[in-house]
């Protein structure tokens, strides 16, 4: 009986001092957590980055509307979504992009409907007036890089063509900016 205690002693000192492969098997373990946490910082950083740029240029397009120049310059649902693609890195669509400008009678009345796929098929516009209140939105579908962060980063669905022209629907992150203000007397 002590003879095999003591052979189980000594193999488990011998065990113990080994420590051949054992970074191995720690970056093993380690290695698929850290490539994901390091794929969810690059597809956060691009839709924070997305979401920057996009308000910025809602911002910039919408001041045409609120300073009278769209107004003048006749522009239409078309020529305002240009103006916007205008002010975006090639990095966003535009084909993609969809702008709705609409005109309430007050702040309190502005509503905010549901975003769903049948959002990207209208661009409704309406600039209004002198003295108006104005909302400019716009969104995008963002499909995320990675196939399994499609399950932390989408948010709704959106209808695509594939390049024979067959429609499919796709999981994407909506980006989206905003623009609210009272129209300049001009």
């Amino acid at each position: 009986m002590m003879h095999i205690r003591q052979r189980i002693r000594r193999g488990w000192r011998r065990a113990r001092g080994r420590e051949a492969g054992a970074v191995s098997i720690e970056f093993a373990i380690l290695a698929p957590t850290f490539i994901f946490f390091s794929m969810l910082v690059l597809e956060l950083s691009i839709v924070l980055f997305g979401e920057s740029l996009l308000d910025n240029a809602v911002a910039d397009s919408a001041r045409l509307i609120r300073t009278g120049q769209a107004q003048k310059n006749s522009a239409d649902a078309s020529k305002f979504k240009q103006q916007v693609c205008a002010r975006l890195p090639a990095i966003i669509n535009c084909t993609k992009l969809s702008v709705h400008v609409k005109t309430f009678t007050d702040f309190a009345s502005i509503n905010s409907p549901e975003v769903d796929k049948d959002t990207f098929k209208t661009n409704p516009y309406n600039h209004g007036g002198p003295q108006d209140i104005v909302l400019v939105r716009a969104f995008y579908p963002y499909k995320p890089i990675t196939p399994f962060m499609r399950w932390f980063f989408t948010n709704t669905e959106h209808e695509s063509t594939d390049d024979d022209g067959n429609a499919y629907t796709d999981d994407v992150w909506l980006i989206h900016a905003a623009a609210v203000f009272r129209s300049e007397p001009f």
